[in-house]
């Protein structure tokens, strides 16, 4: 069931809400695609967790915790071997904020900053 529509690919496993939210999130999509060679491939290599910053919600900070899983690539030519799956949709690579707020800081800039 997707949860998140903007986001099909993923759906949420926890909310935590204390001091700030904690929304936890891990992919459902069952392939990655090798960004260099777009070789497909549905072998997990290993899985880590990537945290995010994302707009507040009800006056609390929010940040998401992704579980994002690492894949093996099968074609011979390619020099790295393993890669992680994209979070396009929500963030871009190596990325400490989600689009969405990165986009809302950039109109708050544009506004302050004249």
């Amino acid at each position: 069931m997707t949860i998140l529509p903007e986001f099909p690919d993923l759906v949420i496993e926890q909310v935590a809400v204390t001091s700030d939210i904690l929304i936890t999130l891990r992919s459902i999509s069952p392939t990655a695609y090798y960004p260099c060679c777009g070789t497909v491939s549905r072998s997990v290599q290993s899985r880590y967790s990537r945290r995010l910053h994302d707009l507040p919600g009800s006056r609390r900070p929010a940040h998401l915790l992704v579980h994002v899983r690492r894949f093996y690539c099968k074609k011979g030519t390619c020099a790295q071997k393993i890669f992680a799956e994209r979070l396009k949709e929500l963030c871009h690579p190596h990325a400490l904020r989600t689009k969405r707020l990165q986009e809302a800081l950039s109109q708050l800039e544009l506004v302050v900053g004249g």
